[in-house]
C-alpha cells in the first residue's frame, strides 16, 4: 500500500543547504534546465531587490561570475541591446546596442534568443541572423557577422529563436541549416544541407563514440558529428505548423521531444538502423517552453496544463489554471512562472502535485519566458522587458539579524560569539530584561539556525518565562521553527517544536494543527486526526482544518 503525503503538510518544505551556481547559457549550467544550487528558500524576501527595464522581448538571462546578461529591444529607436548587469544590484555594466526591427508578428515582437556566457566571451544571435561576440567584462566587440546577408542564411515566419551553443572553441547555431562558427574569428567551419525553418536551440548528445548536436529543425530531428557536421540519424518530426521551440531533453541515451499545435511527445531511441520512437501520445505538448527532467520524470506545460509523465510517457498528474507558462528544477523542486507572473514552487515528485508556495511577481505580459536561479538569486522576466530580481538565499543568523535591533543588542552579541549546545534560560532571561525592544520572529529564527535547536528552545521559554503573554512573537517564532524543521527533513525535530507549542499555547487551534502536520510526517495519522479534531473543538468555524480531516479519512480509506 502506498501512502501519499498530504498537499498541505509539504507547503512548509522546502529550505536547503548547498553551494550557489552560475547559470551561464540557455537551459543552465548543466544545459538541461536544472541547477545543482541547493542555497536557497523557497520563501524567499518578501520584496524584490531589484528591478531593471531590458527593453521588449522574450529572452532568457545567464548569470557567470557576478554578472547578468540578456538582450532586448527598444522600439522606439529600433534597436537591439545585449546587456551585462550587476547580478546582485541591477546596476547596467554597459550594453551593446545595433539595428534591428522589431518583428511583431501575431505577438508584441522583441528578442527571443538567448545570450551566452563562454569564459571571457559573451556570444548573442538576434531574430534576423546577427552573430555578436562580446568582450564579457567590457561589451567591447570581438567580431560579429550578418549570416542573412553573408552566406543566404533565410529568417522563419517569427525570426529565429535559438540560442547559441558553444563547445569548446566552436559555436554552433540552428537557423535555416545548423552550422558552425569559430569561437575566436567567427568563421564559419561547417554547415549542413538547408532544412527549413528552425527556432530550437540544440543540445549536445553522445551516440556511441560521436560527440554529436541534437537538433529540431523544419520537419525532423537530426542528430549531426560536432566536428564536420555529418549526418548520422533523422527522425521525422512534424506539426500543424511545422514550427518548433522546445529543445530535446536528453534522457540517459534517448532524446524526449516535445512540440504543440497538435504536435505530442515521443522517446526517440538511435541504433545502427536508424532512428525509432520507443513511445510516441500526445500527452505532452510543449509549444514554448521544454519540459525539464528530474529523478526519471518528465515535468512540463502539455500546452497550458502543466503535467507530469514517466519515461514510458504515461501521466502522472495534471494541474490547470496555470496558464501557458515555463520552468526549470532545482534540489527536487520545480521553480515556475506561470502565464499571470506568478512565481511558483511545486515538489518535483511523481506523486502529486505539490505547491509550496506563490507569489506575484510580475504584473500584466507575456510570461513565456522560463525563471533563472543563480547564488539564491531568482530571476523573472515578461515580453515588456520588466525584469525583476527576488533574493531567496539562505541566510545565516547575522543576515537573519542584519543591522536591526529586533533582539537587545547584547543578547545578539552573546549569542553569536557562542557556540553552545544550550544557552541557559536564567541568562537569556537576564539579558532579555536589560534589551529595551521585543524580538520578531525572523531573528528569533536567526538564533535558532545558527545556535541549533536546544538554543532555540531555551531562548523560547525563556521569552515565555519573561513574557508570557506576549504571543505575536513566540507563538509565530516557534510555529515557523517547526517549518524550518520539517523543511529540513527532521520531521522528529519538528515534532519536539510543535509539542512544546502546544503546551505553551493549549487553547491555539493553530498549535493542534501544526502539531498534527509532524504527525502526518510521521506517517502517524490516526495521532493527526485526534489533533485536528481538538483544533476543531477550538474553533469549530474553520473550514480549513474541516478539509484536512476529510482529506486525512479519504487518504485512509485508499490506503486500506
Amino acid at each position: 500500500m502506498k501512502r501519499r503525503m498530504s498537499t498541505w503538510v509539504c507547503w512548509s518544505a522546502t529550505v536547503v543547504a548547498g553551494s550557489g551556481a552560475d547559470w551561464p547559457c540557455w537551459r543552465g549550467p548543466l544545459a538541461n534546465g536544472t541547477s545543482p544550487e541547493t542555497d536557497w528558500f523557497v520563501h524567499g524576501q518578501p520584496d524584490p531587490r531589484w528591478h531593471q527595464q531590458v527593453g521588449l522581448g522574450y529572452s532568457s538571462v545567464t548569470v557567470s561570475d557576478g554578472r547578468l546578461y540578456t538582450a532586448g529591444h527598444d522600439g522606439s529607436a529600433s534597436v537591439d541591446a545585449i546587456q551585462c548587469l550587476d547580478a546582485a544590484t541591477g546596476q547596467r555594466r554597459w550594453q551593446h546596442r545595433f539595428p534591428a526591427q522589431r518583428w511583431n508578428l501575431q505577438h508584441e515582437g522583441g528578442t527571443n534568443s538567448t545570450p551566452v556566457v563562454n569564459g571571457s566571451r559573451v556570444f548573442s544571435l538576434n531574430r534576423e541572423g546577427k552573430v555578436h561576440c562580446l568582450d564579457a567584462d567590457s561589451g567591447e566587440l570581438r567580431w560579429s557577422r550578418n549570416l542573412c546577408e553573408e552566406i543566404g542564411i533565410q529568417t522563419p515566419k517569427w525570426g529565429f529563436a535559438a540560442s547559441p551553443l558553444v563547445i569548446g572553441e566552436r559555436v554552433f547555431l540552428n537557423l535555416d541549416r545548423l552550422l558552425a562558427l569559430d569561437a575566436n574569428s567567427g568563421d564559419l567551419l561547417w554547415e549542413t544541407p538547408v532544412f527549413g525553418d528552425t527556432y530550437s536551440t540544440p543540445t549536445e548528445f553522445r551516440w556511441k563514440d560521436s560527440l554529436c548536436l541534437a537538433a529540431v529543425v523544419s520537419q525532423q530531428l537530426i542528430l549531426v558529428r560536432q566536428d564536420d557536421g555529418q549526418l548520422l540519424h533523422s527522425f521525422p518530426w512534424t506539426n500543424a505548423m511545422n514550427a518548433h521551440a522546445a529543445t530535446p531533453v536528453v534522457c540517459g541515451e534517448r532524446l524526449f521531444l516535445s512540440t504543440g499545435y497538435n504536435g505530442g511527445g515521443a522517446l526517440v531511441e538511435f541504433t545502427e538502423q536508424g532512428a525509432h520512437a520507443v513511445w510516441a501520445n500526445k500527452r505532452m505538448r510543449n509549444k514554448l517552453a521544454t519540459s525539464v527532467l528530474w529523478d526519471q520524470h518528465l515535468f512540463g506545460f502539455d500546452e497550458s496544463v502543466l503535467k507530469c509523465l514517466d519515461l514510458n510517457g504515461n501521466e502522472q498528474w495534471r494541474k490547470r489554471g496555470l496558464g501557458r507558462g515555463a520552468l526549470i528544477a532545482a534540489n527536487g523542486t520545480l521553480i515556475l512562472l506561470s502565464a499571470r507572473g506568478e512565481l511558483i514552487f511545486v515538489v518535483a515528485s511523481p506523486e502529486s502535485y505539490q505547491e509550496l508556495g506563490r507569489r506575484q511577481v510580475l504584473g500584466e505580459g507575456v510570461h513565456w519566458t522560463a525563471p533563472v536561479l543563480s547564488d539564491g538569486f531568482l530571476y523573472c522576466r515578461d515580453n515588456k522587458g520588466n525584469l525583476v530580481c527576488l533574493d531567496h538565499r539562505r541566510p545565516g543568523p547575522r543576515e537573519a539579524w542584519g543591522e536591526t535591533n529586533d533582539l537587545p543588542p547584547d543578547l545578539v552579541s552573546w549569542a553569536l560569539e557562542r557556540s553552545l549546545d544550550e544557552i541557559p534560560a536564567d541568562e537569556i532571561r537576564r539579558l532579555w530584561v536589560e534589551g529595551t525592544t521585543p524580538p520578531s520572529a525572523e531573528a528569533f529564527l536567526g538564533i535558532a539556525r545558527g545556535q541549533g535547536l536546544p538554543t532555540a528552545a531555551a531562548l523560547f521559554r525563556a521569552v515565555r518565562g519573561h513574557d508570557p503573554d506576549y504571543c505575536p512573537f513566540a507563538f509565530k517564532a516557534w510555529r515557523d521553527l517547526g517549518w524550518y524543521e520539517i523543511s529540513q527533513g527532521r520531521p522528529r525535530q519538528s515534532w519536539f517544536v510543535n509539542k512544546l507549542l502546544v503546551e505553551a499555547y493549549p487553547e491555539n487551534a493553530e498549535a493542534y494543527r501544526r502539531l498534527a502536520d509532524t504527525h502526518v510526517a510521521l506517517h502517524e495519522t490516526a495521532v493527526a486526526v485526534k489533533l485536528l479534531q481538538r483544533s476543531l473543538e477550538l474553533d469549530p468555524q474553520s473550514a480549513y482544518v474541516k478539509g484536512l480531516l476529510d482529506e486525512l479519512r479519504s487518504t485512509d480509506d485508499e490506503d486500506s
